[in-house]
């Protein structure tokens, strides 16, 4: 008796179809996965400022000195640094470069190009209720805004906050 074997398996032609197939779906939805990754990235850059604004807070009030924030919106550097502090050896200093394509505006504009925000040795806030900074890739549309809380004595991202409110 003869055993009789089946393979099964695709042809050249399925495997045309099928590559034809999924080629056309990530050529359709390339172009909306790329916009959605540069919306993540300002959003995650309003969100490291938020972070390095707590920071500063948090050694202001640590440490009982000042520390001061700054951001310069024409390079898209930020970053904090301690101030008027007793420890020499500890002059803290840190900063970080917006990711490429994103740009960074202040609102009010300040005078000097450069703004600073300065927390006190209590970790509060000095003159930042009305300062909005935005981070920008490409069109108004994926934008992200870090704005001072009042009520809360913080700087948050306003739309992480309308999602919360929704909550």
């Amino acid at each position: 008796m003869r055993l009789v074997r089946h393979h099964s398996c695709f042809t050249l032609i399925e495997l045309v179809i099928v590559m034809a197939v999924v080629g056309t779906i990530l050529a359709v939805t390339a172009p909306n996965l790329a916009g959605f990754v540069h919306g993540r990235s300002v959003r995650e850059e309003a969100r490291r400022l938020v972070a390095v604004t707590r920071r500063a807070a948090a050694v202001a009030a640590s440490q009982s000195c000042r520390t001061i924030v700054w951001l310069e919106p024409d390079t898209g550097i930020y970053g904090w640094r301690r101030v008027e502090t007793y420890d020499e050896d500890g002059a803290d200093e840190v900063s970080f470069t917006a990711a490429d394509g994103i740009t960074l505006t202040v609102s009010p504009v300040p005078e000097e190009g450069t703004c600073e925000i300065t927390f006190r040795p209590d970790g509060g806030v000095e003159g930042a209720s009305d300062l909005v900074i935005r981070f920008v890739a490409g069109s108004d549309e994926e934008a992200s805004e870090v704005v001072f809380d009042d009520d809360r004595g913080i700087f948050v991202v306003s739309e992480d906050e309308e999602r919360e409110a929704t909550k």
